[in-house]
């Protein structure tokens, strides 16, 4: 994605996207979608996502995910972490997390919050939390493993569901320390 320096360019063409995934065209969607592979900025993230969760239609659905996981923009980060916390994108927050390690996402500066929707949340949620903890770029300091792992294991005697992942976090975390 590319950037657009006019906030009123970005306003203009966030209106002009919505008004295209509103009309429930699948051409023209698609065509859209694929046009901000050159065009786009972080700020239409929100929404590629409000159609990512709003969609039934599975050409619209993949195309979009293609988008997503294609990113390699940083500025992406926040806007996706962002969402993660935001209960609308629930039924999509798998495929959100999915893009940090897809499109290699540093994920690093957003441990915390990754760390906090593992222990709250579904196996699969967890899963994708783990596999963005074994693919950052760069290690934790060892202050931040350990108030993550302290987290972590606070939630394993609440939750046993994801025990075994969560465990996997912790040790993932620690391979860190090791090198």
């Amino acid at each position: 994605m590319n950037v657009i320096k006019n906030k009123a360019q970005v306003a203009k063409q966030e209106e002009s996207l919505r008004k295209v995934f509103a009309s429930n065209d699948e051409e023209k969607t698609i065509k859209a979608v694929k046009k901000l592979r050159e065009t786009g900025n972080p700020a239409m993230i929100g929404p590629l996502l409000d159609l990512l969760s709003a969609t039934e239609n599975d050409n619209v659905f993949s195309t979009v995910v293609s988008l997503l996981n294609d990113l390699k923009d940083q500025d992406a980060a926040a806007p996706l972490i962002d969402a993660l916390n935001d209960e609308k994108y629930e039924g999509i927050r798998v495929f959100i997390l999915q893009v940090f390690w897809q499109s290699r996402l540093d994920a690093l500066p957003y441990l915390d919050e990754i760390v906090n929707l593992a222990v709250k949340s579904d196996y699969m949620v967890c899963l994708e939390c783990l596999t963005i903890l074994e693919s950052f770029k760069t290690a934790p300091t060892d202050e931040q493993i350990v108030e993550a792992n302290t987290q972590i294991k606070d939630a394993i005697m609440d939750n046993s569901e994801n025990k075994d992942l969560l465990l996997g976090m912790i040790e993932a975390l620690n391979n860190y320390m090791i090198g």
